[in-house]
């Protein structure tokens, strides 16, 4: 069993088609500027809605936004590599993850394909994401 080391979580991690495009992805973020210790990695929606028992791939906490009230700046759904209804499948999974939790933007990442989605605007489709420095 191949494994890497996640650079978040900090320990071994069975490597996965899925689990390659989520240690990708923290990568591109870290890229953009958004500090590590604000990227949370398979966090339980439980938290926020008992009845839950999904996991989000990955959540953007921002310092300016209520954590305890699940607010989060972005939440991203991976996908491995290949058809189109993988990505699909996140889209639909970002909708209902928003039942549970407030985040401004949406992502579906699918090995280089990626979807930006503003929430707020009624999931308008974005080039890129809002610069982490200049948000709120």
């Amino acid at each position: 069993m191949n494994q890497i080391i996640c650079i978040k979580r900090k320990k071994h991690i069975v490597v996965t088609p899925e689990e390659l495009v989520r240690q990708k992805c923290i990568h591109w973020l870290m890229s953009k500027g958004i500090p590590l210790e604000y990227i949370e990695v398979e966090k339980s929606l439980s938290n926020w809605n008992p009845l839950s028992d999904e996991r989000t791939d990955i959540l953007i906490r921002h310092p300016q936004l209520d954590l305890s009230n699940g607010e989060f700046f972005a939440l991203i759904e991976c996908k491995s590599e290949g058809a189109r209804s993988q990505l699909d499948m996140a889209f639909d999974q970002l909708h209902r993850y928003r039942q549970s939790i407030s985040f401004e933007y949406g992502l579906v990442v699918g090995g280089d394909a990626m979807i930006i989605y503003d929430v707020t605007q009624d999931w308008a489709i974005l080039s890129q994401l809002p610069n982490w420095d200049e948000y709120l």
